[in-house]
């Protein structure tokens, strides 16, 4: 890490940091600080749904995942783009008209308080593990790639987080969805570049190795019970994504944040539709750095053949120059951060609104609004 690659990261995070800070002199209210007075364009609540979806497992995972075998795991993200003409077109309207702030509401008028409170606990469990995991998985890849220790990593990057996610709300975190998304795409044009035209064979050999060493392989289409298909994966994906798309508080809460039905409709399908192309162009880069490394004299360390999650650091830490270095850490940096901020927003919504609500029902909105930004900082230690 050089003196610019530090300066770009810095540069980064304080334009993130500054933002909720921006931000935070409009949150008078619950309804700002969690539903951003419901007056947000359609395609800024898109650019919100993809980068709540799309995390470093795409940046990081992905790629080395085609780079050891294939492109297996594409099938099961095309049912993302299907199952969002469903939601959007039948379950975002109905969760506006229906609930006030979380999922969970609906479940108590179906089937009574303590369903409510099992399904907001469930979430609140499960979420606060998957924080801690996305930052550690961020942390390992990053201090590879800087030097930098894991610890600080993880300290560094889960402050800045949570400060403009508590001061800002969920206006702050949308708008920084839109930059993230931004150098999350650029980030990995940028490698899909130097890959293609770096090497003196020329962008046409690294297509036709990649190609002919089977890396756009899709796994097995033969159905069977016994053995891994496609068929079960398609079937896998198609469920993942109801459950995410169709009854997860992070993407609900998207659904209540634009200005219309109609635009929150057109937010949704643009931000899952979007993914799919992500998806697309983060597996290609496995396979191009696959053929890059199979035509270069360079071989890979043992340490790194044998983790695919430190492929992709790799090539980053060696193949590109400074300055490309901290913007590629920055996108990958965003992938993560974009779901965090979205998780910790989301996990203080249902604290206030499944639990506090009901236990102090006559509670000031002022206080709900402390209260919500306090479940922020302390969520985001916990998983920290």
């Amino acid at each position: 890490m050089g003196i610019i690659d530090t300066a770009v990261i810095v540069i980064y995070l304080g334009v993130l940091v500054t933002m909720g800070v921006y931000f935070s002199r409009r949150q008078k209210t619950t309804e700002d600080y969690f539903l951003a007075g419901r007056n947000l364009p359609g395609w800024v609540v898109g650019f919100s749904i993809m980068g709540t979806i799309i995390g470093s497992v795409t940046f990081i995972g992905h790629p080395g995942e085609v780079f050891k075998t294939n492109m297996w795991s594409l099938p099961a993200h095309l049912a993302f783009p299907f199952v969002m003409v469903f939601v959007s077109i039948y379950i975002v309207s109905f969760y506006r008209r229906t609930i006030r702030m979380t999922a969970n509401q609906y479940l108590e008028m179906r089937f009574g308080y303590p369903v409510r409170a099992y399904g907001a606990g469930v979430f609140l469990v499960g979420h606060i593990l998957h924080l801690s995991v996305t930052f550690y998985f961020l942390a390992v890849a990053v201090a590879y790639m800087s030097g930098w220790d894991v610890w600080w990593v993880i300290l560094v990057l889960g402050v800045a987080t949570v400060i403009y996610t508590m001061v800002g709300g969920i206006e702050a975190v949308v708008w920084t969805d839109v930059i993230q998304g931004t150098l999350l795409v650029l980030g990995g044009l940028v490698c899909v570049c130097v890959l293609l035209f770096s090497t003196v064979d020329g962008p046409t050999a690294i297509i036709t190795k990649a190609w002919e060493g089977g890396k756009f392989a899709m796994g097995n289409w033969e159905f069977s019970w016994f053995e891994n298909n496609q068929w079960f994966y398609i079937i896998g994906g198609t469920l993942v994504a109801l459950q995410y798309l169709a009854c997860d508080q992070n993407n609900v809460q998207r659904y209540l944040l634009a200005r219309t039905d109609r635009e929150a409709a057109q937010g949704a399908y643009m931000g899952a539709a979007t993914c799919l192309p992500i998806w697309i162009l983060f597996l290609v880069i496995g396979a191009f750095m696959w053929a890059f490394y199979e035509l270069s004299t360079e071989q890979l360390p043992i340490e790194v053949l044998r983790e695919k999650d430190f492929i992709m650091p790799y090539f980053i830490k060696t193949q590109l120059p400074a300055g490309v270095i901290g913007f590629i850490l920055a996108a990958l940096m965003a992938a993560a951060m974009s779901s965090i901020d979205s998780e910790l927003n989301a996990l203080a919504v249902v604290v206030v609104n499944d639990f506090y609500v009901r236990l102090r029902p006559n509670a000031a909105d002022k206080h709900r609004l402390l209260l919500g930004k306090i479940v922020v900082a302390v969520f985001g230690v916990i998983s920290i």
